[in-house]
């Protein structure tokens, strides 16, 4: 009989993961140093984890989920569709200082979506369901008269561009890209298009 997966023991090889792989990257990281700082055995992390591959999935599994129930509690709330947009862009300042060691990881990522299929289906499913959440947030607005009849799937697209555009920006330029205040901005552009 084989046992259940101890989750609190799966929480700490993440944590663990998620700081050697912030430090060394994915490439150079090795699970025998994600095995030391886990404070496990060797043997023991491939009984979580079959690879690095599997754990880096694992991990953007994690990432990408707790970005997307930030997302959903950021939008669910009563208001505007502008008060929503403004809690959501508050949710996303708020993961991107709690993430911020990992935005090297993050971008890493992004490139194995390309190699690998796991990834990719990570990403594409947290590119349906923040587009969806935008999406139900437009068509809200549209039913209370708030913005005009538009395409609520391309007014989505819209306003998750201004956010996912200037996370990749940030990085580059700092000192020229405050987030919170670039993506409020950026809010209000399309908001305006859409009165």
């Amino acid at each position: 009989m084989s046992r259940k997966p101890n989750p609190d023991r799966v929480t700490q090889i993440l944590e663990a993961a998620t700081a050697v792989f912030a430090q060394a990257g994915l490439e150079a990281a090795r699970m025998d140093d994600i095995a030391a700082a886990a404070g496990v055995s060797k043997g023991a992390l491939y009984l979580y984890f079959k690879n690095k591959d599997a754990l880096i999935i694992a991990l953007g599994e994690q990432i990408f989920s707790h970005e997307l129930a930030g997302y959903r509690e950021a939008l669910n709330v009563f208001g505007s569709i502008r008060e929503r947009l403004q809690a959501l862009t508050r949710a996303v300042i708020s993961d991107h200082d709690r993430f911020r060691q990992l935005q090297p990881l993050l971008y890493e990522f992004f490139a194995l979506s390309q190699r690998y299929p796991q990834a990719h289906q990570i990403l594409q499913t947290f590119f349906d369901q923040s587009v969806g959440i935008l999406k139900q947030v437009v068509e809200d607005g549209i039913a209370r008269g708030e913005i005009r009849a538009t395409d609520p799937l391309q007014a989505a697209l819209a306003l998750g561009a201004q956010v996912d555009g200037l996370l990749l920006w940030q990085p580059y330029h700092p000192a020229t890209v405050d987030l919170e205040a670039q993506i409020n901005f950026g809010f209000e552009l399309v908001l305006k298009a859409l009165q």
